[in-house]
């Protein structure tokens, strides 16, 4: 009697069909878990170079402004512009002035929200505003594009996968500069 070692064609097709099931089923899955992870590396360097701007305040960083005295530091949100979605702005005594900081999210998240809250009243939307830290306490104010302050408790920047139906991810930044990530 002889006696064959190996595996049969059937044995082998078997092998072969599982592993292309399983390749398929991460293929898929890679750019949803791609864009997820792009989402969230967008929320959490946005909210560091927003740290980063509060930290420039309360250290006081060097800036020439052109105009007067250096105030404090803070960030400009933009929603309408595709280079960059964020840039670190000094606050000098007549005028806002930009840095030579660019933020810029990763391709395929936006931020599709800039909004603010105040207890008591309606949230109120904008396309472009400013949050700025002023030393020695990080006192915080919001502005609108024009330079009026925004009479807000807390905003909020919202960002999301462009075309997706990932859920989206939130930073909130509050009067006492707390800023958190939801």
């Amino acid at each position: 009697m002889l006696k064959y070692k190996g595996f049969t064609l059937i044995e082998i097709l078997v092998v072969m069909g599982i592993i292309v099931f399983f390749t398929g089923l991460v293929l898929v899955n890679y750019k949803t878990g791609g864009n997820k992870f792009a989402l969230q590396r967008s929320v959490n360097k946005l909210a560091q170079d927003i740290r980063r701007a509060e930290q420039m305040a309360m250290s006081m960083k060097k800036f020439s402004c052109s105009s007067g005295e250096l105030r404090g530091y803070g960030i400009k949100f933009d929603k309408t512009l595709t280079t960059y979605n964020y840039k670190i702005w000094a606050k000098c005594n007549s005028s806002n002035e930009e840095t030579t900081i660019d933020g810029a999210i990763e391709k395929g998240v936006s931020i599709s929200e800039l909004n603010s809250k105040k207890s008591g009243s309606p949230d109120a939307f904008y396309d472009i505003f400013f949050v700025f830290f002023y030393p020695p306490d990080p006192n915080v104010d919001f502005e609108d594009i024009d330079g009026n302050n925004i009479d807000a408790d807390i905003v909020e920047i919202i960002l999301e996968v462009k075309d997706s139906s990932f859920p989206s991810m939130s930073i909130t930044i509050n009067k006492a500069g707390l800023v958190e990530i939801e």
